[in-house]
């Protein structure tokens, strides 16, 4: 399997890190140039235009989002992609959060491809309007939750009928909600980065599934053992299935996984578009993360 760079490790590669803004060198995007289906002619809006095309990709190959999701939620992501002036939003000198996310949940060669996370992290508050107006169309009361002038996301598996909430905090012992806090133990000590993201899951439209912690693992190794295969673990710390690791990829090469994995990320290669990250469970139980 072709071991490339995915569009973070080519940022990090070109030596961008943190520090990335929205006018990016020449340089890079004559890299990403080569690594993605866009034209990056006028490079200021390259990202805008490259995950408008990724969503109409992956509805075109995947699973339409277009025709399963309401008009509020298509807006929504539509807002996003064009919103967008970075490739992901960078969180330390180690971690990264992805801006658009659509990933594949594998489980005995099925594939559930109805997964989609589009986020607002530049000026947030310009699309805090949209966001209140699509929460109450779900029926959730948004001043029950933190996300007021924070960089937040929006997930669905629209397959599960699930619906995802993200909002992205400096330190997670200020995340107002305790149960989301607390679930910090899960890790037992392990040696962690403040920065958090806390997330709340609706099965439906009024039904609360779940509540999710996402912290950053200082010391990698306590979690996955795939030794170089790997960059960066995050702890996806959940109310119902306990510790998730989400393993952010340097290679697939040597990681065992199903023929239905394989082959997505076989497609997504002919168009240089390389696996960010993985959550393992199994050689049949994986769900694969593209950005």
């Amino acid at each position: 399997m072709k071991s490339s760079l995915s569009r973070r490790q080519l940022i990090r590669h070109l030596s961008i890190g943190s520090a990335l803004c929205s006018c990016l060198p020449t340089a890079l995007y004559s890299a990403i140039k080569k690594t993605s289906p866009i034209d990056t002619s006028r490079t200021f809006d390259a990202p805008s235009r490259y995950f408008n095309t990724r969503y109409e990709n992956h509805c075109q190959h995947f699973f339409d989002f277009e025709k399963n999701l309401g008009t509020l939620e298509r807006d929504w992501l539509k807002s996003c992609f064009n919103a967008a002036d970075h490739w992901y939003h960078p969180v330390n000198g180690r971690m990264d959060h992805s801006i658009v996310s659509f990933s594949h949940q594998i489980h005995n060669n099925q594939s559930n491809a109805s997964r989609i996370y589009a986020g607002a992290y530049t000026q947030p508050e310009r699309l805090y309007p949209q966001l209140v107006k699509l929460l109450r169309h779900r029926g959730i009361n948004p001043q029950h939750l933190p996300l007021m002038n924070r960089p937040v996301g929006l997930g669905w598996d629209v397959e599960r009928d699930h619906f995802k909430v993200y909002a992205f905090f400096n330190d997670y012992r200020t995340i107002p909600d305790i149960e989301i806090r607390q679930l910090s133990q899960l890790l037992n000590g392990a040696p962690i980065y403040p920065q958090a993201i806390a997330s709340w899951t609706w099965s439906g439209d009024h039904n609360l599934h779940e509540k999710k912690l996402y912290l950053g693992l200082t010391n990698d190794q306590q979690i996955h053992n795939f030794g170089s295969a790997i960059r960066h673990t995050t702890a996806m710390l959940t109310s119902k299935r306990g510790l998730v690791p989400q393993l952010d990829i340097q290679s697939s090469r040597d990681i065992p996984l199903s023929n239905t994995a394989t082959n997505i990320i076989k497609h997504h290669q002919h168009s240089d578009i390389t696996l960010d990250t993985l959550t393992w469970k199994n050689n049949q139980q994986h769900v694969l993360y593209f950005s």
